[in-house]
């Protein structure tokens, strides 16, 4: 029984005409699903590293055009799974989040690229992640270039501004954040867009009343900040906080809305956040997001891109099976790349058993000459 992980890898196939450069791609995808998170070039029985390194950091084949087919896919898969849904639109969650891929050494290729950031030193990305239910993609992501360059803020508005309207128009859009995107700038950006911000902050930031957050008695109220408006006029903001556990002890967090809620509707609301830590997590420590161990900046793209592309490959067959749900129930993410690697690339699985079970055949031979 084939998923909805088919069109998009064929797809892909075909962004790369010559045979060479397609057996190079598939290798590489062939390690980021089958090679137990070890998607490193050297680490290929299928083709040299230094092939798979030429492919990545020097061969002139179409990286836009492989985006492309990446987002047409998860536009295409989200309006065809929100059009089978009866009743009420669910509310399309746009999630966005700064995360570091760390890199030690200094690298001339990369000039621009690496800067030390909240005690890190790599590439910083800053994430879109859409959610909807079940269904949860990243979407893009942009290269936070240091200071004198664009803000995460300016990155993080670029990226919600690509979203297409056909997924946004006739329905609740909430944009969450962390308190980095906190800026007056973002909430009033998020607004004009006709979308709920829902963002994190800091308990001394100050009101329009000149008092920071935490001398607030109540769990919930309205307050306005400075530089937060539309059309002239202030905009109303609702803020609480909600209790979260860190290092054994117990931290109250700051939530800002743009839109009056409960607190316990806020509380629970502001928590959808975690989603993208839980997908950072994944695509780190599973599909080996941070270890792009590439000398260019065409390198490095290519190999978030083809990081992405294996976690949407296994998400998509989750989702086919029925076992990409909440966190409480999280897939088995090694099982779910496996499967993609047999569903799609299983001749090419068993010709590299074949190609082992030779060289342990010959091996023996010698052994017994």
């Amino acid at each position: 029984m084939t998923s909805c992980a088919h069109p998009l890898y064929h797809a892909a196939c075909r962004v790369f005409q010559h045979p060479a450069l397609r057996l190079s791609f598939q290798a590489l995808m062939l390690l980021f699903l089958y090679g137990q998170g070890r998607p490193l070039p050297a680490h290929s029985r299928l083709k040299s590293g230094s092939a798979l390194s030429r492919f990545l950091n020097r061969y002139a084949w179409n990286t836009r055009a492989l985006i492309r087919v990446y987002r047409q896919h998860v536009h295409s898969t989200l309006e065809q799974l929100l059009s089978c849904r009866r009743g009420r639109k669910p509310a399309l969650e746009l999630i966005v989040d700064l995360t570091s891929l760390d890199k030690a050494g200094k690298f001339e290729g990369l000039s621009g690229w690496l800067h030390g950031l909240n005690k890190h030193y790599g590439v910083h990305l800053v994430v879109l992640y859409i959610c909807v239910g079940d269904f949860r993609f990243p979407w893009s992501f942009r290269i936070w270039k240091g200071k004198g360059s664009k803000s995460v803020t300016l990155l993080a508005l670029d990226l919600i501004r690509t979203v297409p309207a056909s997924l946004t128009q006739g329905r609740e859009v909430w944009v969450l954040a962390d308190g980095g995107f906190d800026a007056a700038l973002f909430i009033r950006s998020v607004h004009a867009c006709g979308f709920v911000c829902v963002v994190g902050t800091r308990k001394n930031r100050q009101t329009t009343e000149r008092k920071p957050l935490s001398s607030y008695p109540f769990r919930t109220r309205t307050i306005q900040l400075p530089a937060v408006s539309h059309q002239g006029e202030s905009l109303p903001i609702t803020f609480s906080w909600v209790w979260l556990k860190r290092d054994n002890a117990w931290e109250k967090r700051y939530i800002l809305c743009t839109r009056a809620l409960s607190p316990q509707n806020l509380a629970r609301i502001g928590k959808r956040r975690w989603k993208i830590e839980g997908f950072f997590k994944t695509a780190k420590h599973r599909f080996n997001l941070h270890r792009f161990a590439q000398g260019t900046k065409i390198g490095v793209l290519r190999f978030l891109l083809l990081s992405l592309l294996a976690y949407l490959l296994a998400h998509l067959r989750g989702l086919h099976l029925g076992r990409a749900r909440a966190h409480t129930d999280w897939p088995d993410w090694g099982e779910l790349a496996e499967d993609v690697a047999l569903e799609l690339m299983a001749h090419l699985i068993f010709m590299l058993h074949d190609l082992e079970r030779d060289r342990l055949h010959q091996r023996k031979i010698a052994l017994e000459l």
